[in-house]
């Protein structure tokens, strides 16, 4: 079965399709064979507009000669696959320089809360008495 045949199938079977189940089904799909350069979908828009109006707009319209369809259906030109790949090598250092910069932000972050504390406890006393 080929992708095109496939998306068609997964359009008009399964009722509405959401752009988000598309994006999901296309990568899913990838092992398909794909027998064409353009992938068309067909898909309806429904809007209410200000006055509370609603209307379906149609755009399923397929291209045909040179001139540009009203309702073009959307689509998606294909790209052959280029070679894989290899991931970039990360070296990892083990020298502790974030570890310890870290903890010495922690003990300067919890040192400061300790003197706010103390600086509102005695201006707390001192307007109290």
């Amino acid at each position: 079965m080929s992708f095109p045949h496939a998306a068609k199938r997964l359009l008009t079977g399964a009722g509405i399709v959401t752009a988000t189940v598309m994006a999901l089904a296309l990568p899913a799909a990838a092992h398909v064979t794909i027998d064409t350069a353009k992938l068309y979908f067909k898909a309806l828009q429904t809007y209410t507009d200000h006055s509370g109006k609603t209307s379906v707009v149609r755009w399923i319209d397929m291209p045909s000669g040179g001139a540009e369809p009203e309702h073009p259906a959307p689509s998606l030109t294909l790209a052959k696959a280029s070679a894989p790949q290899a991931a970039p090598v990360v070296k990892k250092s083990r020298n502790g320089t974030g570890t310890l910069l870290g903890v010495a932000g922690l003990v300067a972050g919890l040192l400061a809360l300790g003197i706010a504390i103390a600086a509102l406890r005695r201006s707390g006393r001192s307007v109290g008495a």
